[in-house]
């Protein structure tokens, strides 16, 4: 089948039309939430803080998610994303920035982003054939790129004739996003309620058993994951300090953080050829190594031109290695069946605690060898996560089917 029929045969164009509007609107908040919250607490430390609490919630949702949506249509879980996003800005709206106001809206984006990680899972599960899941993650990365180069622009714009227009701005795209929704799922099976499945987990000590059999198995996988998000978190926080300061000592300065932006709208979309050829688990290892590797220089170069074709380079690598890996968990997912939403839940754990832990990491870094020797630190860690990979997974890994389902027969 070729990929045009794949693309007008299935959903992938409708959800991925839903995702742009809804990416939108998430990069509009990511862009204005962290200027409200400096403006409310008056210190950097105190909004990292808050800004990671949003991801301790997303921590402990994948926990939870991965015990309820065993059997839920993507579309149930997209439904309610939607919801959860519409109340984002919805609460700062109605309640203004008060300490309570934001930490609430931090509590409503962890939710709603875990939301969205598990609606893709399930919709690439339940829609693509498997062979053609590299090409169709390669697809939704460009297009969620794509969204998030475009939100900071408009944020901006809006931003500059009223303060709390982005707010505004973002509840517009969310809104649109749930009419398109209505509008192209009105036909279909009515929209269920979250509600969990009863598979014989009767409770979440055995659902942390299953965590702890699955991460034995996918560890290197799980550890490539954090490294992806660690370096994404640096960039933009750290990273974004460094635009700053480049941006004042030359013109070409003000590309960097266009050049870390801007290669995932076309690489990503390379991913398909590249996994068909190399291998999934293969080509995220080892495209993650040579993105980390090229960053490491970053310690020791002044050159503005050398910066900005490093990070490019480094970001088209990257922009392979995330869908790659993807499209990898994916094809576990599938294999495991019902018990593949444990894997999911797992695996967006990663993405929770990296995103905790990573501005964290990254302004310790910064504050003893740069913004641009933090970024080359993090390249140095995103490697090693690569090179592990590499040395360690050397064929296809197996999946403890034994071991969970004596773990499903312990709550029967």
């Amino acid at each position: 089948m070729r990929l045009w029929h794949v693309f007008h045969q299935t959903q992938i164009g409708i959800y991925c039309g839903i995702l742009m509007l809804l990416m939108i609107g998430d990069g509009v908040m990511s862009y204005f939430l962290p200027i409200m919250i400096e403006n409310t607490v008056n210190n950097q430390l105190t909004m990292g803080i808050i800004l990671g609490s949003s991801s301790f919630v997303g921590f402990i949702c994948d926990f939870v998610y991965s015990k309820w949506f065993k059997k839920t249509k993507y579309s149930t879980i997209a439904y309610w994303a939607v919801l959860f996003a519409i109340a984002l800005p919805g609460v700062l709206i109605v309640f203004g920035s008060s300490l309570f106001a934001i930490l609430l809206a931090m509590a409503i984006w962890g939710m709603y982003y875990e939301l969205v990680r598990f609606s893709n899972y399930h919709f690439v599960d339940e829609q693509i054939q498997l062979e053609h899941q590299p090409w169709v993650w390669g697809v939704m990365s460009s297009v969620w790129s794509l969204a998030w180069f475009i939100a900071p622009i408009l944020a901006t714009l809006v931003a500059f004739y009223w303060e709390k227009g982005p707010l505004f701005l973002a509840l517009l795209f969310y809104c649109a996003t749930f009419l398109a929704f209505i509008a192209t799922h009105q036909k279909r099976a009515r929209v269920g309620t979250i509600k969990p499945v009863n598979t014989h987990l009767n409770s979440y000590g055995q659902e942390v058993k299953i965590w702890w059999v699955l991460l034995k198995k996918i560890w290197p996988v799980y550890l490539l994951e954090l490294g992806l998000v660690l370096v994404m978190s640096g960039f933009w926080s750290v990273g974004a300090l460094l635009a700053n300061d480049l941006g004042k000592e030359s013109p070409l300065g003000i590309l960097f953080f266009a050049m870390w932006t801007a290669p995932p709208l076309f690489f990503g979309l390379l991913t398909g050829t590249m996994t068909k050829h190399f291998r999934k688990k293969r080509t995220s290892f080892a495209t993650a190594f040579l993105s980390g590797m090229v960053l490491i220089p970053f310690l020791w170069i002044h050159s503005i031109p050398w910066i900005i074709v490093l990070t490019f380079v480094s970001s088209a690598l990257y922009s392979i290695s995330y869908p790659s890996l993807d499209a990898s968990i994916q094809e576990y997912v599938k294999k495991l069946g019902v018990m593949g939403n444990d894997l999911m839940g797992l695996q967006s754990s990663a993405v929770s605690f990296a995103y905790i832990v990573g501005p964290i990491i990254a302004g310790f870094f910064a504050s003893r060898f740069g913004n641009q020797g933090a970024l080359g630190i993090l390249g140095a860690i995103f490697s090693i996560t690569g090179l592990v990979g590499l040395l360690v997974v050397h064929r296809e890994i197996r999946l403890p089917h034994e071991a969970l389902r004596a773990i499903l027969a312990e709550g029967e």
